[in-house]
């Protein structure tokens, strides 16, 4: 599990790569498609696939909202 904003980012980018992959293989499976069924599998492949890579590509970066202001921590604080 990643434990910080670069190792998540890193983690996104892997999962899109792998994602670009996949989607390269399911086009050149579409192209091939002998039915309209295994063309329709493709095509919902493939937009499976986009969709997986633009919610990972929306998840990169920090994307919270930092506080304005933080209380006071230190030990003596009461």
């Amino acid at each position: 599990m990643p434990t910080n904003v670069t190792q998540k980012d890193q983690t996104l980018q892997a999962v899109i790569e792998w994602a670009k992959t996949e989607r390269a293989l399911a086009w050149s499976h579409g192209e091939r498609a002998e039915n309209g069924f295994a063309l329709k599998w493709e095509q919902g492949r493939l937009s499976a696939f986009d969709q997986m890579i633009a919610h990972c590509s929306r998840m990169m970066g920090y994307t919270g909202s930092m506080p304005l202001e933080v209380e006071n921590q230190s030990e003596d604080a009461k």
